[in-house]
This record gives structure tokens, sequence and C-alpha cells, in this order.
């Protein structure tokens, strides 16, 4: 059984302001097949559509956070409200509570370049529903018996002949297709309220049946859409709209990058900040604020010595019993170290550590679809604080690379690009597109900036 939760969410899984990567890797964890529409040129600003053929559902994702849930089809789930069931589903005249179908544990892709609409997200099911029978809710069943009254709805024609009555409870809309067999003759039907009369009068109540609902935030679903379209628009406004989201205690909510200072302030949901800052924060003081990681592993590596060499240095390179050493005309000596990385997946950063001291800060925009490091990560909310950028410029998680002013990449220090390349053979195995996985890199004031080829996204930003 799964209960619906008006303004919430659907079951004791699926939570409305949940964030994309705590959601679907739950899915996947339980095998169930998830097909992601999203858009491919302006990915930051539009949002991501989850399909769940195999459960009938529809998610709706804006800026890493569940925003809609729809059910389009009651076939895979019963469903109940305040232990009031709302659909029935038979199998040779057996009723049952749940789908039973094996699953497959797969992410299938889809690109579109727009706002998603009913025709673009509408998902083929392949299931074999044979002697399934489904009976799915009435408007007289969700008026009368389930949901009680509420204000008149509206009545939807469209242009094939096709009629639909849309009932708006707060959290919760229902949609109603009308059999043609109803007919509207000596009904006023320019008055919603007669017009909700007679249809809860029909004869046959089966000529009125559900056929999807929708689960959102606030009082009204117009207001709702009217919202999120206005967002695609300026993402910018997520703060001082109603669409918006409640971090939880234990998640980051923004990083507030110091590059001047090479320091990072974790801003968690909870309202707490810390303060890391390169070459002072301890190892153990990141699992006192962090917790232990979701992985770990050490390297030996003097690649990132280079980065604390001052100018005019020069390297040497001893290979002797595997070592090398550097040192610079100051006299200073940089020897081969050890070096530990910690993966918190559920933050959406890693951090390295030499000697028990934090020296790099590694963030990741983990729920960029068209990246190998898709979903690995969750998205972690950054922006840059210091040094200040020409006309109170802020770069955030949300920019375009290419849409940064030249002006305020000169204030960074902003060099290159270097090419990288991230494709292995089994990408190539995997049937990705050649294109995904090739990203720039951008040197700048104690940062670097990792960018997709593909769409100008700010993949990862490290700070060391």
């Amino acid at each position: 059984m799964t209960s619906l939760h008006p303004g919430s969410g659907l079951g004791n899984s699926i939570r409305l302001e949940q964030s994309f990567h705590s959601l679907v890797s739950k899915l996947c964890q339980y095998n169930h097949k998830v097909n992601v529409v999203y858009s491919h040129d302006q990915p930051l600003n539009t949002p991501v559509v989850v399909n769940l053929p195999h459960l009938g559902v529809r998610l709706l994702f804006y800026q890493d956070y569940l925003q809609l849930i729809e059910i389009l089809n009651f076939q895979y789930l019963k469903l109940f409200f305040n232990n009031y069931p709302l659909n029935e589903i038979k199998i040779d005249d057996e009723t049952i509570t749940t789908s039973s179908h094996s699953m497959d544990q797969t992410i299938l892709m889809e690109q579109v370049g727009h706002l998603p609409n009913d025709s673009t997200l509408t998902d083929e099911l392949d299931l074999d529903v044979t002697n399934v029978t489904v009976i799915p809710p009435t408007l007289q069943q969700i008026y009368n018996k389930i949901f009680g009254p509420t204000c008149p709805g509206k009545l939807i024609k469209k242009a094939d002949g096709l009629q639909y009555y849309i009932l708006l409870y707060p959290g919760i809309s229902f949609k109603f297709a009308i059999n043609s067999s109803v007919s509207f003759e000596g009904c006023k039907v320019d008055l919603s309220d007669n017009l909700l009369l007679y249809l809860l009068n029909w004869d046959t109540p089966t000529d009125i049946i559900c056929s999807s609902l929708a689960i959102f935030k606030g009082d009204s679903y117009e207001d709702f859409i009217s919202n999120l379209k206005s967002l695609a628009q300026d993402p910018h406004s997520l703060g001082s709209s109603s669409l918006s989201y409640k971090s939880s205690p234990r998640e980051i909510k923004n990083v507030k990058l110091d590059c001047s200072n090479r320091s990072a302030q974790l801003e968690f949901g909870n309202g707490v900040h810390y303060k890391l800052e390169l070459d002072k924060t301890t190892q153990q003081e990141i699992l006192n604020i962090c917790g232990p990681p979701d992985a770990y592993r050490n390297k030996t590596d003097s690649q990132f010595l280079i980065h604390n060499l001052s100018g005019g240095s020069e390297v040497s390179i001893n290979s002797n019993n595997g070592g090398s050493k550097s040192s610079s005309s100051n006299g200073q000596k940089l020897t081969s170290m050890h070096y530990k990385f910690y993966n918190y997946y559920k933050y959406g950063f890693d951090l390295l550590f030499s000697v028990g001291i934090l020296r790099k800060v590694i963030i990741h925009n983990g729920n960029l679809i068209e990246s190998l490091e898709f979903n690995k990560w969750s998205k972690c909310p950054w922006t840059i604080t210091n040094p200040p950028l020409p006309n109170a410029y802020v770069i955030t998680s949300q920019c375009y690379f290419q849409d940064i002013p030249q002006d305020a990449l000169k204030i960074l220090g902003c060099t290159g690009p270097a090419i990288i390349n991230r494709r292995t053979v089994e990408d190539d195995n995997n049937g990705l597109s050649k294109t995904w996985g090739q990203s720039k890199l951008y040197a700048c004031e104690n940062i670097i900036l990792e960018v997709l080829d593909l769409n100008s996204c700010i993949l990862v930003i490290t700070m060391f």
C-alpha cells in the first residue's frame, strides 16, 4: 500500500524537496527503471524530469530538488489516503496491493530543448499487463467519500474532442477524463459550480474517472506552474519565490569560497557554519564537522607540490628509491608525500589531506547529466565571495562559464584552457556519446574550474 501525502509526498520514500541525488540513488538501489528527461542546452535553469514507468510515476526536479510528483497510471501502485483506497488492481480476479514486476536497474537519458510538457514526457511502458484490471477513482469517490468538498474545478476541452475536469485541493490536484457518453445538454457549462454539481450527479460514476493526479507544495497548481516557468527564465529568483525548499539539518546549503585566503565556509541546513582553511584545518576537525567519509583512498603523488612552489622556483626530480624531491630558489624543500582523499558523495565534495592537514577542496556539480560523474556525487551549491568582482557580479554553481564577464575572469587571474578527456574504453563500450567526459580546465587564483565542453557548465571547482 502507498499513502498519498498532499503537499508532502508519496509513500515513505518519495518526498517533495528531496534532492535528486538522494532520491534517484535510492530508486536505482531498489532496481527501479529510471528515465531522465533534460535540457541539453540549458541544464542549470531547466527542470529535470524523471519517469518511473514501472510505477506509473513522473517526478519533476528544479535546481536539484523535487518539486512535483505525478501519478499517470493507476495500475502499478495501490493508493490510499487516510486509510481510504483510491484504486483497485486485480490480476486474475485477485486484488493486489502493489506491482510485482521484475525491474532492471537502468537510467535512460532523453534530451529536450525546452520546458517539459506532456508530449515530451510520455513514457512507453513495456510491461506485460495481460489479465490486469484497474479501477481508478471516480470524481464522486474523490469528492464525496475520500477528500471531501472543495472549490469548483475547471473544464478542459482538447482539440481532439477529449474533455477533462481538474479538481484542486491544497497540495494535490486530480485530472478526470470525461467519457464521450457524458452529455452537457441542459447544463450551464459556462458556470463552473453548476458543472461540478452536474458531474457529481451523473448516473454512471465510472464515466468520469481519474486519469492522473499531482502532488505539489502550495494551494494553487496554476501558481506552482507559473512560478516554475518564471524560475526557468530567471533562476536567481528562487529565494524570493514560493517555489523553494527547506534544507535538511545535515545538508550542505552553500559553500562560500574565499579564493584570496584559501578558505571555504560550509553552510549546513540547520544554520551552522564551519570554516575550512587550507594548510590549517586538520583531518580530525573535518571528521568532527562532516562525520566519516562515504569513501576514502590513499595516494602517493608529488604532482600537487607544484602548486606550493613560489615564482622562479626550480624543480628537480630524483627517481632513486621511487621518491621525488623538489627544491626552490629560496632553499625550500618539498618531498613526495602521502595523500588521503575523503569522498563525501552525499555532500558533493572531496577533501585531500597530507600529514593530517587539509590541502584541497574539490566541489562537484554531480547532477550534470552529460558528465561521466553524473549522480555519483550530490550537487553541492557554491559561491565565490572573494575576491570582489566588478559590478557586484557573483559567480555561483548556477553560472555558465561562457556567461562570466571577461573582467571578472581577469580579476580571478583566469588562464587556460587545458583540455581534459576522462573517457575510458568502458565508456565507449557502454555506448555513451563520444563528447561525454570532455572538459576544459581554467586555472585561477588558488582555484581550478573544470568546465563541460558540451554546455559550458562548471562541473568541478577545486581550491588548492
